[in-house]
């Protein structure tokens, strides 16, 4: 199943970073912050921190960024929340250099991290849908709405899953976000496969997406249906591929549609997308924008949201969902907004613009041909692309140690892979 060739540290550590999500969010800050300070101790010095040819223009631009978080929660007024979320930022820009250095796409994503993550995820999947048979997952968290007097299989009163997550209704975002780049690899390979193993991957993704799908996570099932769509356009057969995908999406509906739970869930869906104003993330998207234009420039201080947010009169006050979020704006671009301002949004993606400006520099004197690893990328492209392009789902905190680590992960495959093309 693996490689022969020697395994380093760094790769273990990469195909290991999902069983740290399922733990949680302790065990994977206290790996990501270990990591920081190996990298500090092996690479930084006053050599390397004075050279400052190396020091590209998208490094200048993020610690530019991080400074001005650090500035901007000293006018926060919870300064201490505004601070400590934002001082902690430099733990992704660390953790991206670790991966740019140590990490090697070519030995690693096909011998290491596919095969380890796709173990990982069919075992998530596995406990998901035994939860949602069940009503109890293998590792014991009953589902969302189970009561154990009135246990039985297919029990309706079971809701949301969260597997092996417990309480944290995340299982379908976990999927998808980490099940998108194995979906283009495992796309881009299917031709080159022999029969059982085609027959053994096409019920591997149909099984990721089943799982999203029963989970109830809305914006999780749509990042799948995108990551299967686009490999199949950009792999293989485009007319034979649609067909497959075409008959699985109806398939897919089929089953919603016998399940009482998935229906009402994805019904709700296509009412909150025709009627977005007067929907709990409309509300919040509302109120978002109103502190935006209360603190335009600078915006709150991170996670000053909400202590700004309460100060706003709820333009519909018998509206049965809250104007306020207790957390963040449940939306990428306008918590950027919201809690940093035009400043702090232009500054974050000046750093995102001069990355892919350095990735097309890059790019421009690469020959070769595209290979298999190109496609694993191209799946983490995809994710973050997702996170930075404006859109009315919701989405988690950016700033928080789960999705953050999520973003930056892909981003750190993406640059790894490109700085490294061209020495092969």
């Amino acid at each position: 199943m693996f490689n022969s060739k020697k395994i380093s540290p760094s790769t273990i550590l990469i195909s290991s970073l999902p069983i740290f999500f399922i733990i949680g969010s302790a065990a994977l800050n206290i790996l990501i912050v270990l990591t920081c300070l190996f990298f500090i101790k092996k690479f930084f010095n006053l050599k390397n921190l004075t050279n400052f040819k190396n020091f590209e223009s998208w490094k200048i631009f993020f610690l530019i960024f991080f400074i001005y978080l650090l500035i901007s929660s000293f006018f926060a007024e919870e300064f201490f929340k505004a601070f400590k979320a934002s001082f902690s930022q430099i733990r992704f820009f660390i953790f991206l250099l670790f991966i740019i250095f140590y990490f090697d796409p070519k030995n690693n994503i096909a011998n290491f991290i596919v095969p380890i993550w796709s173990l990982i995820l069919l075992c998530v999947c596995i406990d998901t849908n035994i939860q949602f048979i069940t009503g109890i997952s293998v590792s014991g968290y009953p589902a969302e709405g189970y009561l154990l007097e009135n246990r039985s299989l297919f029990n309706e009163n079971v809701g949301r899953l969260g597997g092996p997550f417990g309480d944290e209704l995340i299982v379908g975002s976990f999927i998808s976000k980490f099940g998108a780049p194995l979906i283009f690899y495992y796309i881009c390979i299917f031709s080159k496969l022999n029969r059982t193993k085609k027959i053994y991957y096409t019920l591997f993704l149909i099984l990721l997406a089943e799982t999203v799908l029963i989970s109830g996570e809305r914006g999780s099932f749509i990042i799948i249906f995108l990551s299967f769509l686009i490999a199949l356009i950009l792999y293989g057969d485009l007319k034979k591929n649609l067909i497959i995908f075409i008959i699985t999406i109806l398939s897919l509906s089929i089953f919603v549609n016998t399940n009482k739970f998935s229906k009402q869930r994805y019904q709700d869906f296509i009412y909150i997308i025709n009627n977005i104003e007067e929907s709990s993330y409309g509300r919040i998207y509302s109120s978002s924008i109103e502190v935006f234009k209360k603190n335009l420039f600078f915006g709150t201080g991170l996670k000053n949201y909400n202590n700004n947010c309460l100060k706003l009169a709820d333009p519909k006050p018998l509206s049965r969902d809250p104007y306020c979020s207790p957390t963040h704006s449940h939306n990428f671009v306008l918590q950027m907004l919201s809690e940093t301002g035009v400043v702090g949004f232009s500054l974050f993606y000046l750093f995102i613009g001069s990355i892919i400006f350095q990735l097309f520099k890059k790019l421009k004197h690469y020959n070769k041909p595209e290979n298999l690893e190109r496609s694993f990328i191209n799946g983490s492209i995809f994710i973050c692309i997702f996170y930075l392009t404006p859109s009315i789902l919701p989405a988690g905190s950016f700033f928080t140690t789960w999705n953050g680590a999520i973003f930056w992960l892909n981003l750190s495959f993406i640059m790894s892979y490109f700085n490294k093309i061209n020495e092969r």
